[in-house]
């Protein structure tokens, strides 16, 4: 009998893309209309689930997961708060459980940062993102607090992950993420086609 797998997924835009984890999703975010709509697409595939609504730096909603998955939520945490999400974030994972995270990430120097800004601003601009849009998306981006892939991966390494890596990575978003010790090692499926919407989630609550 093939066994059941429990996810956390963590973030606006992953309640989005949970209907198509072949998990049992528990998600958590801080948007009451996007939960609402995950939990529609959730029910509509028959899969259960629980939807908890909470701010990143409350606590976990108890239990061991499988795998844990954030997409374009944790950049509007302090590094110190996101450090202590990985941590906590790891606790929470079975052994050989999986952490992922689909993240907008900062450049390794001021001059790659700004190439990064600028190579977005070619890519929504090709897409036909109209000036208002961009603006907008840029005054939400104001508030965020992107790290370097280099310090984030260090970080999940520091809270316990092993086989930290940094899985894709295109200018500014990057997915990257590690395992849980034990016996049980868990396969995230490779997906070919990853399409990033300009701009991000509202910020979260004000950090420390």
């Amino acid at each position: 009998m093939r066994r059941s797998y429990t996810c956390l997924c963590s973030g606006e835009a992953t309640v989005g893309s949970a209907p198509r984890l072949p998990t049992m999703p528990r998600d958590s975010t801080y948007a009451p209309a996007l939960l609402a709509r995950a939990a529609d697409q959730l029910h509509a595939r028959s899969v259960p689930h629980r939807t908890v609504r909470a701010d990143l730096a409350d606590p976990l909603p108890t239990g061991r997961y499988d795998a844990v998955v954030s997409a374009l939520a944790i950049h509007h945490l302090t590094d110190n708060r996101k450090r202590d999400l990985y941590r906590r974030a790891a606790a929470a994972l079975a052994p050989g459980g999986v952490f992922v995270n689909a993240e907008q990430v900062a450049g390794p120097t001021p001059a790659v940062d700004r190439r990064y800004d600028e190579a977005w601003t070619e890519r929504i601009t090709e897409l036909g993102s109209p000036p208002e849009e961009i603006a907008a998306a840029r005054e939400r981006m104001r508030h965020d607090r992107p790290a370097t892939v280099a310090d984030q991966c260090r970080w999940l390494t520091e809270a316990g992950l092993v086989d930290v890596d940094c899985y894709f990575k295109e200018w500014r978003f990057a997915v990257f993420g590690g395992r849980a010790t034990g016996a049980g090692r868990r396969h995230v499926r490779q997906r070919r086609n990853v399409r990033f919407d300009a701009g991000g989630d509202p910020p979260a609550r004000e950090d420390d």
